[in-house]
């Protein structure tokens, strides 16, 4: 995992390739960080599948398209 002054990057390591599973999970408490942040910064969740290397970005629009409430 890496964090800087604009960017807090989490690396998701599975043993699976990316379509084995209908969704990839993050937690919650990571969900609980993001919406007590009052900054800018960008919360980036990489997982790296065994067919690949993913990138998901935790937005205002991507929280709600999984089910969050708009804030």
């Amino acid at each position: 995992d890496w964090e800087c002054d604009d960017w807090k990057v989490e690396l998701k390591s599975r043993n699976c390739e990316s379509d084995f599973y209908a969704d990839a999970l993050i937690g919650y408490n990571k969900l609980l960080s993001w919406e007590k942040d009052l900054t800018d910064k960008r919360y980036i969740f990489l997982f790296a599948f065994l067919d690949g290397l993913y990138e998901w970005e935790l937005t205002q629009e991507n929280y709600e398209a999984i089910g969050g409430f708009a804030g």
